[in-house]
């Protein structure tokens, strides 16, 4: 705990120098180019013969220009951009802080991601390729510069707390967005705090922000997206709002594949919105709306297609989470479809209802808003409804489980729609037409976000709609194991540690065991090992030579998990599916019967063991 509150003071420090520069780098932009809503005030030209008010800089003073750049950095006070970051990421990495580090509540697929940072760096194979390609690359990419001080902190990656630290940051920096947005939209200060409130301190973001998973990066990239588009809307023109929109996207879909259905939804809005306001003949103005399209699309297009050809020429596959037996779609075809004691769509609607009961209304607000006021920015979030549209029909395809985390960009969609619904246009006093008062329809907002904060916690208890949610943080909040699924999860830590401990005290040497990485507990096992190039893993170039002929190679051992449940997709299961039971031509060496783990098997290969 030490080593973690000093880490969080340099990443402290580290935010607040950042913010400064950023502030200092907008206040530069404002003073050329006036933009709404920055927060410091443009760097005003004093008369000659006059001081900078606050500087002290008196005439004659050489020209700054000349001097060289880091002469010309000032620090200035954190403006309310940088205090609303540190706040919300202070929050968020506590609370995973003592999830990960007091309770042991860690998140199986944010593991995972950075399992597969670590591969890169510290397997028995390490190579950029290892980073795995059922997932995309850049939540893993994104944790690698934080192990450079896992050597001060070994907790980044025994415990993967550096998966927390990220999702802390890129969910403190969605609020950052959330608020900046709200406020281009032209929503009173008082109504945008009141929303920037409820936002961060729903239930659902305070967890995904602590917990490590890729959702507070998806949410960060799709509400930038948003922003800069509803800026190039507002704006008729220009070319940077457009590209900024489209490389968010374009980022987003190396965080969740998802986002490609964002990007082809602002696309649509794009091409529509260009095409509209153009003049001129029709066939000017399509070309005018397919050149705004291919510049906002490139971005998207660039990751989407680059990502695919990397994947086919190391795999042979363009999308893995389709065509692997890790991915998705395999998962759901082991456990026979999905299952939820209802028609999936009404569960789904249930789902949504749950984040924000109200969304019709605030929809329709954001709809009649943009009307009356003749405002093109409500259609900026359809960037949000396009993964909302998707992650509701895939389920309904059978082609993922429709756990509750899924639909979390149904919140940021009801935020901003509410905050389009209840900003003021121009000139305006007040917001609805200008009949309620600002305090009014703040009261508005946060009676809106309240409620949704209500239902939203409700769900996430509930065992049928956030099944995740409840059994990962059920036995956290009460002290109380319910079942065997939660003890398993209370005890994942404690569990791992032990087989590592045990495996290392054997002293084995290099690529002396072949094992699965698919398998829970086998990359957690793999990190904690003071000696991880004992294992051939799933990621190294050599794993499936070794594991089809184990003795050619000089590797004696296999560490072999049930063929049960996911144990069906577990390589060491496929090629060798009866070992596990009768371990023919083997000899049982160890048998780790964890509460946490599978009970993995160690058979330590015979000559005469054959394929």
């Amino acid at each position: 705990m030490p080593a973690f509150l000093a880490l969080l003071v340099v990443f402290g420090l580290a935010a607040v120098v950042a913010g400064n520069l950023l502030v200092q780098a907008a206040a530069r932009r404002q003073a050329a180019a006036p933009l709404a809503f920055v927060d410091t005030p443009p760097v005003g030209v004093a008369p000659e013969g006059t001081a900078l008010a606050g500087f002290g800089a008196a005439v004659g003073e050489p020209d700054r220009r000349q001097s060289p750049w880091y002469r010309r950095v000032q620090l200035r006070r954190p403006g309310s951009s940088t205090w609303l970051f540190a706040a919300t990421f202070g929050l968020y990495v506590t609370v995973g802080a003592v999830l990960v580090l007091h309770y042991g509540s860690i998140v199986g697929d944010a593991q995972s991601r950075v399992a597969d940072a670590w591969y890169v760096f510290f397997s028995r194979d390490p190579h950029l390729a290892a980073i795995g390609f059922v997932w995309n690359p850049l939540p893993s990419v994104l944790v690698m510069p934080l192990f450079a001080f896992k050597g001060v902190f070994p907790d980044l990656t025994h415990r993967a707390f550096a998966g927390n630290i990220l999702s802390a940051v890129f969910m403190a920096g969605c609020v950052v967005q959330i608020r900046a947005t709200l406020r281009e939209f032209g929503l009173a200060r008082a109504s945008t705090a009141a929303l920037v409130a409820v936002f961060a301190l729903n239930p659902m973001i305070v967890y995904y922000g602590a917990n490590g998973m890729t959702e507070a990066l998806y949410m960060f990239f799709s509400v930038l997206g948003v922003r800069y588009l509803s800026r190039w809307l507002r704006t008729a023109g220009g070319i940077r709002p457009l590209v900024y929109a489209g490389a968010a996207l374009g980022l987003g879909y190396l965080v969740r594949y998802e986002a490609a259905f964002a990007a082809l939804a602002g696309g649509a809005v794009v091409l529509f919105a260009s095409f509209a306001r153009a003049s001129g003949p029709r066939r000017a103005r399509v070309t005018k709306g397919l050149t705004d399209l291919v510049v906002f699309a490139i971005p998207p297009a660039a990751a989407f297609l680059g990502w695919a050809i990397v994947s086919y020429v190391i795999t042979g596959h363009f999308f893995e989470q389709l065509s692997s037996q890790y991915g998705n779609t395999s998962q759901v075809q082991l456990l026979g479809g999905v299952h939820v004691g209802m028609p999936v769509a009404q569960f789904e609607a249930l789902q949504i209802l749950a984040y924000a009961p109200l969304l019709p209304i605030a929809a329709a607000l954001a709809i009649w808003s943009g009307f009356r006021r003749r405002d093109w920015q409500p259609l900026s979030l359809l960037v949000i409804a396009g993964t909302v549209l998707f992650t509701f029909v895939f389920p309904l395809t059978g082609g993922s489980i429709p756990f509750f985390r899924y639909l979390i960009p149904v919140y940021p969609l009801f935020i901003l729609s509410l905050g389009v619904g209840l900003a003021a246009a121009p000139g305006e006093r007040s917001s609805l037409g200008g009949f309620s008062t600002s305090a009014l329809t703040c009261a508005v907002a946060l009676l809106f976000g309240l409620t949704s904060t209500v239902t939203t916690g409700y769900a996430m208890r509930d065992s049928r709609l956030g099944s995740l949610e409840h059994e990962l943080l059920h036995w956290v909040y009460t002290g109380k194991v319910a079942n065997a699924r939660e003890r398993q999860l209370e005890q994942f830590v404690p569990s791992s540690d032990v087989i590592a401990h045990a495996i290392d005290r054997m002293g084995l040497p290099d690529g002396a065991i072949v094992a699965d990485t698919f398998t829970n507990c086998v990359s957690q096992v793999l990190m904690t090992s003071s000696h991880p190039h004992q294992f051939v893993i799933t990621s190294d170039r050599d794993f499936q030579r070794v594991l089809a002929d184990p003795l050619t190679f000089k590797t004696h051992y296999i560490l072999v998990p049930p063929t049960r449940g996911y144990g069906t997709l577990d390589a060491v299961n496929r090629a060798y599916p009866s070992l596990y039971r009768n371990g023919t031509g083997a000899r049982l060496v160890k048998e780790f019967r964890e509460p946490g783990c599978p009970h993995f098997r160690l058979y330590k290969l015979g000559q005469s063991f054959r394929h």
